[in-house]
């Protein structure tokens, strides 16, 4: 599957993407065993779901995402990929938490 993933670093199109995704945040949902494929439902047609990929660059530090939203598919950041982000990364914090604590 040849997906146009969206960098994910601070510029105005994530920022708007977010203020949109804080102020009436989809629901996230885990889909695959590498926790990096998400399920996020849509605010507006409940039934629907969009499914987002992370990823790291080659270089190890960019974040990359992608989401199959109307707007993803245009490669313009979107409030599905920024929740599933924010997920993503809550989750990632708690694994480095529990590792530190043991």
């Amino acid at each position: 599957m040849d997906l146009n993933y969206i960098t994910l670093v601070a510029s105005p199109a994530i920022r708007r993407a977010a203020d949109r995704c804080f102020a009436n945040p989809p629901m996230v949902f885990p889909v695959s065993v590498d926790g990096r494929t998400y399920a996020v439902r849509s605010t507006s047609k409940p039934d629907l779901f969009y499914r987002v990929d992370l990823k790291l660059a080659a270089d190890g530090q960019t974040r990359l995402g992608h989401c199959g939203c109307e707007a993803g598919r245009r490669q313009v950041p979107c409030k599905h990929l920024i929740a599933a982000l924010s997920v993503h990364l809550g989750i990632l914090g708690m694994r480095k938490t529990r590792k530190a604590a043991v």
